[in-house]
């Protein structure tokens, strides 16, 4: 299973396209070979109501995404005309046939030439105006794909607590093997309160994607949901402790209190004649 929207197609730079038009895409077949989108914080909590919402740990930053391939769930989100089915669109199919990536810092707009300047798309739309700037249609675009790049970052932030927190339990069957996890209802209820309040951190943005994971599991097919296994994740190098004997090692192993002594004796600044002018 490929778990990249852009999978079987070709992205370019906007810039070196040439584009003056595109079409939106009207079908989507060629999701159920995708297997999953990812998804941005704004849209989590509707997503659920639809999607099983689940987490990609690929040995990077973790990916929240809405998986959409058939096989995965209890019925189908692409009919068989190959149009989506729900009235909510998320924002990776709202964008198309453009996508963001970020090279070298910088943000790297692309297009799908086939999607683009498919048939079977919608009515051609303008990308730029008589000045050259972009139009009102291109402008919404670019708006999305900062909307979509910020909530990815903010819920892989929250993905990586859920990982921290020891929740996720990987996906079985024909999904297995794909690094696809989703959160365990008897793990989160194992929770300390310490670990449990650690989830309200980011506008208890972790505690929502728990409860957004737990409640889209009603989509997913039979037998998908495996057994608790060790993520596998990469670790950012620290520096050796021995760089770092130096000072104070913790406020417990020296404690830290206010002087509350008095800042000078009044009585000998007196007999020593001192005034207040």
């Amino acid at each position: 299973m490929v778990l990249d929207i852009g999978s079987g197609l070709t992205f370019e730079p906007v810039a070196s396209a040439g584009l003056n038009a595109w079409r939106r895409p009207q079908r989507f077949d060629w999701l159920d070979q995708t297997g999953a989108v990812p998804i941005a914080d704004t849209e989590l909590l509707n997503l659920a109501h639809h999607c099983p919402i689940a987490i990609h740990v690929d040995g990077g930053a973790p990916t929240v995404v809405c998986l959409l391939r058939s096989e995965l769930l209890r019925a189908s989100r692409i009919g068989r005309d190959g149009r989506w089915l729900l009235a909510y669109h998320p924002l990776a199919l709202r964008t198309l046939p453009f996508r963001a990536r970020n090279v070298a810092g910088e943000r790297l707009v692309e297009v799908s030439r086939e999607l683009a300047e498919s048939p079977e798309g919608g009515d051609p739309v303008s990308m730029f105006t008589k000045a050259g700037q972009p139009s009102r249609d291109y402008a919404t675009v670019l708006s999305l794909l900062d909307v979509m790049a910020r909530g990815r970052e903010r819920l892989a932030d929250a993905a990586r607590l859920l990982i921290a927190a020891d929740l996720l339990v990987p996906l079985e069957g024909p999904a297995a093997g794909n690094g696809l996890m989703i959160v365990s209802s008897e793990l989160l209820f194992e929770l300390s309160g310490a670990r449990a309040g650690a989830l309200a951190a980011d506008g208890c943005m972790p505690l929502d994607l728990a409860a957004a994971c737990l409640f889209s599991q009603r989509w997913l097919a039979e037998g998908l949901i495996g057994q608790r296994r060790p993520v596998e994740i990469e670790t950012v190098p620290v520096a050796r402790e021995s760089l770092l004997d130096h000072g104070l090692q913790g406020a417990l192993d020296h404690p830290l209190a206010l002087d509350d002594s008095a800042l000078f004796s009044f009585e000998a600044f007196a007999a020593a004649g001192g005034t207040d002018e």
